[in-house]
């Protein structure tokens, strides 16, 4: 259905002493590459290729009639191309750099096969097919819990859900959530490091990256502990007496066993626990991420001090589970939130209420958008639409 809507015209500009540290830092959106994504590089700000700056090199040379080496605004918008959106630092000029990250961006996109990255009902929902999911078009029943999960989506809150704002959401791309909180491994000692996790995502692949100085490893052992209380050993006696895990990741679909490797460790392993029979990271597979997870490093066995430095989380969505729109009543569920509903309209259609003013929720913030709910003047007063759940603004 996705590729039919692709082909029709689909998106367009696309024991001891213990220890413990909490973080909720989290890191870049993943690419499809699990190359790329474990590595924990952000695949959107690599440098572009030579294609895109070349690109933006010829339109300089064709469009700069003052011959300052820059894009004003009126030879910008001889390109066709939206000034701001490719003025990244907001001086009203466009220089070679800003129009090549922007050009990059852009390839990038187009380049790609949404169909097989955007989930269903993105193509479902964007029923005037422009390529985007406008407030009016994302659900039939609006709720409080239905606003927060469209917020969620939304990253710049205009009222319209974008492929690329997607492709930027955790929720669907996965992501990274991170503690670089550096603590001191004492000898004969435990250390627990936390990452709080607020978003309730459905795991679908999770790896662990870590970073230690130390300068004997087979006298620690290191555990994942999930939210429920999952205990996963992912290393334990390791590497002899050599020095240091380097970005070390865990994952149970490596070839590689730690048990029979050296550090530092560089690359992808398999947990140690795994080489017992025990269980592995799949363990939290189609589970929710959101909660508190820890990292136990224990040194009861040393008599050396060495460095936690940072630990992540590398996690990719059950994508299943986020292929379609949960029900409005499953979303206030999850959220603990009554649900009180309004009706949207059909896009397109106008207000329906007595007297021709608005009659629910979403044609309130339509009205509040000063229009069709995609631009034009006035602004997206999001608290004006909640109030539509409560009566009418005072």
């Amino acid at each position: 259905a996705k590729r039919r809507i692709m082909e029709q015209g689909g998106p367009k500009g696309l024991g001891g002493i213990v220890a413990t540290s909490r973080s909720t830092t989290t890191s870049s959106t993943p690419p499809q590459e699990s190359t790329d994504w474990r590595s924990g590089r952000d695949w959107r700000m690599r440098e572009q290729d030579r294609g895109s700056r070349y690109l933006a090199a010829t339109l300089l040379e064709r469009y700069d009639y003052n011959r300052n080496g820059k894009f004003d605004p009126p030879e910008i918008a001889a390109t066709g191309i939206d000034v701001g959106q490719a003025d990244f630092n907001r001086d009203g000029l466009v220089d070679t750099n800003e129009l090549a990250t922007h050009l990059g961006k852009e390839m990038e996109v187009l380049g790609s096969d949404l169909s097989e990255v955007l989930p269903t009902w993105f193509y479902e929902r964007d029923l005037n097919n422009d390529g985007q999911v406008e407030m009016s078009e994302f659900t039939d029943e609006w709720s409080d819990a239905k606003i927060d999960e469209f917020n969620g989506f939304d990253a710049d809150q205009d009222g319209v859900i974008t492929s690329r704002e997607l492709l930027e959401s955790k929720s669907i791309a996965g992501g990274g959530y991170s503690n670089n909180t550096a603590m001191i491994l004492l000898p004969r000692s435990v250390v627990v490091s936390e990452i709080q996790v607020d978003d309730d995502v459905p795991v679908g692949d999770l790896n662990v990256q870590v970073s230690i100085t130390h300068t004997y490893t087979s006298q620690l052992d290191g555990y994942l502990i999930g939210p429920e209380g999952q205990k996963i050993e992912l290393f334990s006696g390791v590497g002899s007496n050599e020095d240091h895990f380097d970005r070390t990741i865990f994952s149970d679909e490596s070839g590689a066993e730690i048990v029979r490797s050296q550090p530092p460790f560089r690359g992808d392993f398999k947990p140690s626990g795994l080489s017992k029979r025990q269980p592995g990271l799949s363990t939290f597979y189609g589970k929710s991420l959101k909660g508190v997870w820890q990292l136990m490093i224990r040194s009861s066995r040393s008599d050396r001090a060495g460095v936690l430095h940072g630990w992540s989380l590398l996690v990719r969505p059950n994508r299943e589970a986020t292929d379609q729109l949960k029900p409005a009543e499953a979303v206030a569920a999850a959220s603990g939130q009554p649900q009180t509903t309004a009706q949207s309209p059909a896009p397109g259609q106008p207000p329906g209420g007595p007297g021709g003013g608005p009659s629910s929720a979403s044609e309130r913030w339509r009205d509040g958008r000063g229009g069709d709910g995609r631009g034009g003047e006035g602004s997206f007063d999001r608290e004006r639409f909640r109030r539509g759940f409560s009566g009418p603004s005072q």
